[in-house]
């Protein structure tokens, strides 16, 4: 991509611009691959019966909460964008309505 780039910029040109676009294109497919790759792997490697405390952080983390240090995070709910808060609750929602782990009625 940084070659493209410095072509485009030092020959201006519909080719050189052409070019520089398609492999910006292609980087940001890998990137966004990338992470979808990291999140999915995350989420399921994930075992809430022996630490909720990541369950915590995660949630903590998609409703922007704590120390401001953690990028955001976006989910996908049928095509639409869910950040923040709204994020967090769908993925408590869904955790809730994925988990088979048992919480006694004291711990509700």
């Amino acid at each position: 991509i940084e070659i493209s780039r410095k072509q485009a910029e030092t020959t201006p040109c519909q080719e050189h611009h052409n070019k520089y676009q398609h492999a910006k294109a292609i980087f940001q497919r890998a990137k966004l691959q990338a992470r979808r790759r990291s999140w999915k792997e995350k989420t399921e490697s994930l075992n809430f019966e022996r630490d909720t405390r990541k369950l915590w952080k995660l949630v903590k983390q998609l409703s922007d909460e704590g120390t401001g240090r953690n990028p955001k995070i976006a989910l996908n709910k049928d095509g639409n964008i869910l950040t923040g808060k709204q994020a967090a609750d769908h993925f408590a929602d869904s955790f809730a309505k994925d988990s088979n782990i048992e919480i006694s009625s004291m711990k509700q």
